[in-house]
């Protein structure tokens, strides 16, 4: 005798009745193959035929739930990666404003620099050619210049 009852708030709890026997729903599902064939050798064939259907639905069910439970962890740790590499973006934009701010910085003080040299230098004319107590900037060649020859092969 087959006889199924189910509850309408959760379908997992169906509970089937074969011979003497009294099965939920989720028992069945969770059956190794080999328990399942055994029960289904003594039944008449529609019963089986529900049986084997309950069971598909049922593994199906399943099988859904812990797909949407991975799909859950993955965007959960997608979700988290993205924040994190918002994160560097954010810091590495700020350490390169910082930067952008210092070379500013430098490049005002050389060209400030620069720019006293070159006051200085026009305010006095001799400084260029004559150093520090009185030595010449510009060297003197003591020796003749090297003669250029051509040869032709």
């Amino acid at each position: 005798m087959y006889c199924a009852e189910s509850s309408e708030s959760d379908p997992s709890l169906t509970t089937v009745q074969v011979g003497d026997f009294q099965f939920t729903e989720e028992r069945i599902v969770e059956m190794d193959k080999q328990q399942f064939n055994d029960i289904l050798q003594g039944i008449p064939e529609i019963q089986s035929i529900l049986l084997r259907d309950m069971r598909r639905r049922g593994l199906t069910r399943k099988a859904v739930q812990k797909c949407r439970q991975r799909q859950n962890i993955r965007m959960h740790e997608l979700d988290q990666r993205k924040r994190y590499l918002q994160n560097q973006l954010t810091e590495a934009i700020r350490v390169q404003e910082r930067k952008a701010s210092e070379y500013e910085l430098v490049r005002a003080r050389y060209e400030h620099v620069q720019r006293l040299v070159v006051e200085y230098l026009q305010e006095n004319p001799l400084a260029t050619t004559q150093g520090p107590a009185g030595s010449s900037l510009i060297p003197t060649t003591t020796t003749a210049p090297i003669p250029i020859t051509t040869t032709s092969y």
